[in-house]
């Protein structure tokens, strides 16, 4: 084989050479059971070994092939057959004759080869038909099926009726008690039947503890299982007639022995061989047109990732049956022990439970708190061993969801976690890259019960509010946070770094490895953690129980292991897990003092110090070191010293200044990858900017094979894949690149062009900056200049403390620093902080909220006199005799306001808001501002308007936490609750807006004149408005870099130099990429062409001038009549002249640039220039 191939749905194995081509190939099917069998390299017998197991039955599969001048070694194949287990089946080209098989004559490597397989117990298949064929004279017996004894009776050998185009005909050997056939089964739940089945079930007094029975049994009975084949593929009408052609034409051939009828049957392979290649092109065209913006782009990026990859087994785990011969089952149970570990003494964890800092962490769960931990569980999660997924518990009826609720009272009120919550279904995932003989090499995923996982996620809610509401949490601590980013970990070290450098003092990080971290925890640790900060109570024996007494196994084949205990570190999957292991290294921030930096992130521990001299800096990194592993220790936890580094950021050797865990040594290294960043000791960035070319590269080789000039996705899905892989990847390490060497710049910037000229469909040699303008992306040096203000913003507007909120004051000298003093005017100077809200979110009462009036269903679908009259109608009946408040909110291209208005009372007040900020921002501080008018008055009882659904689901959604508008939503609760409480009935109602109804017609009215009279209040800065500031910022360096001469690409600055031109919708992909070769100046006129030297002359062949773009469009008398039909349409559209800014450039009203495109395309089409440029 000279060149590798892939076949789709089976892996690929190759027999060894010594750099010479593989001449044997096979190919296994991936859903299959299997191994492949080590073999040594032979000069001239080569062969492959596979062992599967099929049907509980194992069998060896052997191809071989022996070159007409090599020599057969009986000995090797003896070899090859000893090192797989039997019985076996040899297929190959062995280019040995003998009667026995079929051959007319009889060679020595015959005789040879019948001898081995009488000595060796095996027999041949064959049965005489031949598989080869030469001319129109010869034909022969070479390719043999050879099999066990044992498997003679059950294997049928045959040759195919057609060559498919080779001297060789396929075979086939088929075993009688295997089909082959793989089934695929898929299941379909109605879950309309599944509520209503549930509900009727639970109409009855159901005890909690049946809840789960129900769902299961519910899920049973409205769950359809459709078992479908994959061994029926599309059918092709031409190639199916072609192979027709060539099978009659080859069996006329064998009849009459003529020259001419081979000919024939050759050249129709010839035919079926351009066919097929232009078929596959075909299909893979269609394939990639169906990646349009329509499809989810995970979907989009999933199907990328998987293209560079080759098919692997599905399930490698199930191969080590065969390599050690014994029973899935037993693997399993070695497994498990292996994952269990060993205790010497079972310790109960259950204990008196010791007093609690917040009572209100032990209330009963809520109604809303179960719906929230519903809206963010994950929904592709598999089930546990119940069988329940998330979807089913989402699709819960009201009494269902009651009953639900109550078992998890019930659980919490015992302090208990049931039994079979506790245990964890294992599947043994490959880790990538090992090999999958080493049980080592696979990785555990668990999967327990939906069920108990949902309860965990409202008891992570209470404990995460808890934790940073009392502020438990150690600033240095990064991983699973709200509103923390790996990336502050680099940052923080970083900035130290380039700061003591200007002071001439040295900074050295030890990064540090701990083995096995969340398997290996303490139980102990963790309780002594949670007792330490004030976590006791009910919640502390719930966890108790949570940790205590899990159980996992695997489901095998041969049926489920035995259930083995776990008696250390946090379940694996579990919701609270991670969590629960940031809580046992909070004291270890406390334990290294103020004199150590240190930043944790999940088992990322990074320790670094500055001194003057080396040996100072290895003395303060040592003296940490130890007390880092002191205390990891007491919790269960050992560093690795292998897998540990020190990196000194100096040139001076540290040979002689170790550090050392347990008396081993930490590598020092000139370079360490920390948090998915490349740290050098000289932060030159030059790993880092390799590693990023490198993957932006991969990236572009992806793309490429995706699409063509006239073929592919749409530039839009093109541009959102670039967006979301490339720009993604771009985007995490920029904040600390933005003092890189021009050189890394432009290498970033070169592939950025490469990848945009691919979505863009312009050739290789388009320039730089024109392809990035054309796409409209933002160069790499403004993602180096803005990222670091990203981060910034988002320290300054999400944290009250954070170490590196005051950086730029601390730390002025370093490169971050820098970036973001360099954006002082965009910094906001007044706005609100988040705080964490004091009452915690599940003792409020549930506000009412109403988001709908009987009548209208889409708003857009009635007229606005029958929206006034429903709305005015459903007012009057439900709330005649409430006092009526009316809230609305404005914004602007400049400035963000809010009002109220209550018309019964005769007040009006109206706000601006400190900064500009969304439209529901602005709606949802006009029921703040209500929210604090009523709680101000005398207990009443109020009805308060609002033309803003979604701030009013928002409200409703109150315990969704992690919104963008989460602080707002909070305040409103706190005001809402206070009112409650001093007597007064708030019911919040949805109305539509601007239909004439008319107090929200003049809360409307009031809030756009807040925007110059209002009182200001400030509101937080939510990401939205993080996204907006950045976007005003980058577009203003977008602005500057393009109209900087030294940057812009002369062409398309003259054709649209505002920036303003907009690609129309629903473009076919090669009308897309015509105009862009056409906007850039790199269409395939004769100048350009001559240009990159595919043309001699760049003259037009009618007018003996240089062809260019203009010459074509506006001057050629070659398409004067198409010309003059085109002008005739485009000067009906405004007053400009004719030319080639007006066709290409940009235009006023979007119906006025597509009629003009259109009849752009109609002059290209007709005039056959589509075609060439």
């Amino acid at each position: 084989m000279a060149s590798p191939f892939r076949l789709s749905g089976y892996e690929q194995f190759t027999s060894q050479t010594s750099g010479n081509p593989s001449k044997v190939l096979l190919f296994v099917r991936c859903d299959l059971t299997y191994s492949h069998n080590q073999i040594p390299m032979h000069s001239s017998n080569e062969n492959v070994s596979i062992t599967l197991k099929l049907k509980r039955r194992t069998i060896s599969v052997i191809g071989g092939y022996i070159s007409p001048s090599g020599r057969f070694d009986a000995g090797y194949l003896k070899l090859v057959i000893d090192s797989s287990q039997g019985p076996h089946i040899i297929v190959g080209d062995f280019n040995a004759h003998h009667h026995l098989w079929g051959s007319s004559v009889i060679s020595t490597r015959g005789r040879q080869l019948l001898d081995f397989t009488s000595n060796n117990g095996l027999h041949i298949l064959n049965d005489g038909s031949p598989t080869y064929f030469r001319g129109t004279t010869y034909s022969s017996c070479l390719d043999l099926a050879i099999s066990s004894r044992c498997l003679s009776s059950s294997a049928a050998w045959c040759a195919d009726i057609e060559t498919y185009g080779s001297d060789h005909l396929p075979t086939y050997v088929q075993l009688r008690w295997y089909t082959g056939v793989a089934s695929i089964q898929r299941r379909f739940t109605d879950w309309e039947a599944f509520q209503d089945e549930l509900e009727k079930s639970c109409s009855s007094m159901v005890s909690p503890i049946e809840m789960e029975e129900l769902i299961v049994t519910a899920m049973q009975t409205t769950t359809r299982v459709v078992t479908t084949s994959d061994s029926r593929k599309p059918v092709d009408a031409v190639y199916e007639e072609l192979r027709a052609v060539r099978r009659r034409a080859e069996r006329k051939h064998r009849r009459t022995k003529s020259i001419s009828d081979l000919r024939t049957s050759r050249s129709v392979q010839k035919k079926i061989q351009r066919y097929l290649e232009k078929l596959g092109r075909q299909n893979w065209k269609s394939f990639c047109t169906t990646l349009d913006p329509r499809k989810p782009l995970s979907k989009i990026c999933h199907i990328v990732r998987a293209l560079p990859s080759s098919p692997q087994q599905l399930r490698p785990f199930r191969a080590l049956v065969i390599i050690r011969a014994c029973s899935e089952k037993q693997i399993a149970e070695e497994f498990c022990i292996h994952l269990s570990g060993s205790a010497t003494t079972v310790v109960s964890l259950l204990r008196c439970a010791p007093p609690i800092a917040d009572a209100r962490l032990d209330h009963p769960f809520t109604l809303q708190e179960l719906r929230a931990a519903m809206s963010i569980s994950q929904r592709s999660s598999a089930p546990g061993p119940d069988g329940i997924t998330y979807a089913a518990l989402r699709h819960l009826g009201p009494r269902a969801t009651e009953r639900l609720l109550s078992l998890y009272n019930l659980s919490w009120a015992s302090a208990t976690v049931p039994a079979h919550w506790k245990t964890s279904k294992i599947v043994a995932l490959l880790k990538p890259g090992k090999s999958p003989r080493d049980m080592l090499s696979y990785r555990p995923v668990a999967l327990a019960s939906c069920v108990g996982k949902l309860m965990e996620q409202m008891v992570l809610l209470r404990l995460e509010w808890f934790l940073e509401k009392q502020r438990v949490y150690p600033d240095v601590m990064t991983g699973f946070r709200n509103g923390r980013s790996s990336i502050d970990s680099v940052i923080d070290l970083i900035t130290t770094v380039e700061h003591q450098k200007r002071r001439h003092r040295l900074t050295a990080a030890v990064f540090l490895d701990i083995k096995g971290a969340f398997d290996n925890v303490l139980h102990d640790a963790i309780l002594n953690a949670l007792e330490d900060y004030g976590i006791g109570g009910r919640m502390h024996q719930w966890i108790a129980s949570y940790l205590q007494d899990r159980t996992i196994f695997m489901s095998t084949a041969d049926g489920d292991t035995n259930k083995h205990p776990i008696y250390r570190g946090v379940p694996q999957g579990g919701v609270l897990s991670p969590t629960l292991f940031n809580i046992v290294l909070f004291g270890l921030a406390k334990k290294l003092g103020g004199r150590i930096s240190v930043f944790v992130y999940a088992d990322d521990i990074c320790i670094w110090t500055t001194s003057l001299t080396r040996l100072q800096v290895q003395t303060k990194l040592q003296r940490a070191v130890s007390t880092t592993s002191a205390y990891l220790n007491s919790c269960g936890l050992q560093l690795s010293p292998t897998k540990s580094a020190t990196l000194a950021f100096t040139r001076k050797s540290m040979a002689c200044y170790p550090v050392v865990i347990d008396g081993k040594v930490i590598p020092s290294v000139t370079h360490h990858k920390f948090l998915g960043v490349i740290i050098d000791r000289d932060l030159s960035w030059s790993k880092q900017i390799s590693a990023l070319r490198k993957k932006l590269d991969s990236f572009v080789q992806v793309i490429r094979h995706m699409s063509g000039k006239s073929w592919g996705p749409s530039k839009s899905s093109l541009l959102q894949l670039y967006q979301a892989l490339f720009v993604g990847y771009l985007r995490y390490s920029a904040s600390v690149l933005s003092r890189v060497c021009t050189s890394a710049v432009r290498t970033l910037e070169g592939a950025q062009a490469r990848a945009l000229r691919i979505c863009l469909g312009v050739p290789r040699c388009t320039s730089t900056w024109g392809t990035i303008a054309e796409a409209r992306a933002c160069p790499a040096r403004v993602y180096l200049q803005h990222e670091p203000l990203r981060v910034h913003l988002r320290l300054l507007t999400r944290h009250r403390v954070h170490p590196l909120r005051d950086v730029i004051n601390t730390r002025p000298n370093s490169a971050y620093s820098q970036a973001v003093i360099s954006h002082q005017d965009h910094l906001p100077s007044n706005y609100a902080p988040q705080v964490i809200p004091e009452i915690p979110l599940w003792t409020m009462p549930k506000p009412t909220v109403r988001l709908s009036i009987p009548g209208i269903t889409k708003k857009s679908r009635i007229p606005t006199a029958g929206l006034k009259h429903f709305a005015l109608s459903y007012i009057t009946y439900m709330y005649r005799y409430t006092v009526h408040i009316f809230a609305d909110g404005s914004v602007t291209q400049n400035s963000s306001a809010a009002a109220f208005t209550v018309p019964d009372m005769g007040v009006t007040k109206r706000f601006k808001i400190t900064h500009r900020t969304s439209s529901t921002a602005a709606e949802l501080t006009g029921v703040r501002q209500a929210a604090h008018f009523i709680s101000q008055q005398s207990p009443a009882t109020w009805t308060l308007f609002c033309d803003s659904k979604p701030a009013l689901q928002l409200i409703g959604n109150y315990m969704k936490q992690g919104t963008a508008y989460s602080p707002l939503v909070y305040e409103i609760m706190i005001m809402l609750t206070e009112a409650s409480q001093s007597g007064h009935t708030i019911t919040l109602q949805w109305i539509p807006s601007h239909c004439g109804i008319a107090g929200n017609e003049q809360a409307d009215a009031e809030a756009k004149m807040a925007h110059t009279t209002g009182e200001v209040v400030s509101i937080h800065f939510s990401r939205y408005d993080i996204n907006a500031l950045l976007s005003k910022a980058i577009k203003t360096s977008m602005t500057r870099l393009w109209n900087d001469p030294d940057y812009r690409q002369e062409r398309l600055y003259r054709l649209d130099s505002g920036r303003a031109f907009r690609l129309p919708c629903r473009l076919r992909r090669d009308q897309e990429t015509l105009l862009h070769r056409l906007r850039l100046g790199v269409a395939y006129t004769r100048r350009y062409l001559c240009k990159i030297g595919q043309e001699q002359n760049p003259n037009c062949s009618v007018c003996h001038t240089s062809e260019t773009i203009h010459h074509i469009l506006c001057v050629c008398p070659q398409y004067a009549t198409e010309r003059q039909s085109l002008k005739r349409l485009i000067d009906r559209l405004d007053c400009r002249p004719f030319s080639e800014e007006k066709l290409l450039g940009a235009w006023e009203r979007v119906d006025h640039a597509q009629r003009s495109l259109k009849s752009l395309f109609r002059f290209l089409s007709e005039t056959g220039l589509d075609a060439r440029l």
